[in-house]
């Protein structure tokens, strides 16, 4: 089983936008398998790279799950064409639930953030979630697109392949 790649002491998972992990048990909403972090319709951390799938005029995203610790953790995404994919990165809080915390509200993130986050002050926690959705233009041309998700903290740089097809 492919080990997941780590930034800073955090292992770094790539799932569906959809899926909550609980940020101090690592449980997920809905239900998966441990091994969906390693292996999912998204990635295989062993070999494949972040593939992606949009028509034009559509949003399409991913979820970074950061299981750890790290300071100052930034995010980019570097992909090859024209015209540039437009692009945010948000944070996904967490806010109170009769679950106990769970991630919902997205938070724009403009800049580097310490994993986990200071400002939510959850006992325990080990999970953070970042957020990346890509905007293909209706000019956008029809083909596969390529590059990386780019995350550093500190000195480290990790890089996870992205490719697209519009």
């Amino acid at each position: 089983m492919a080990r997941l790649p780590r930034i800073g002491d955090a292992e770094v998972a790539i799932i569906d936008p959809l899926d909550k992990v609980d940020p101090v048990s690592g449980k997920m909403i809905p239900e998966q398998r441990s091994a969906h972090l390693r292996k999912n319709h998204l990635w295989d951390a062993a070999n494949k790279p972040i593939e992606l799938h949009a028509a034009k005029n559509e949003i399409v995203a991913f979820q970074i799950l950061l299981h750890g610790r790290a300071r100052q953790v930034g995010a980019a995404l570097v992909l090859d064409g024209q015209p540039p994919l437009p692009h945010t990165f948000g944070r996904m809080r967490c806010v109170g639930t009769d679950r106990g915390p769970l991630p919902d509200p997205i938070v724009m993130l403009n800049r580097p953030l310490d994993v986990p986050p200071a400002d939510e002050q959850i006992a325990n926690q080990v999970n953070t979630s970042l957020l990346c959705e890509l905007f293909v233009p209706h000019a956008a041309v029809a083909g596969t697109r390529h590059g990386f998700l780019i995350l550093r903290s500190g000195s480290e740089t990790l890089r996870i392949a992205v490719t697209i097809q519009v």
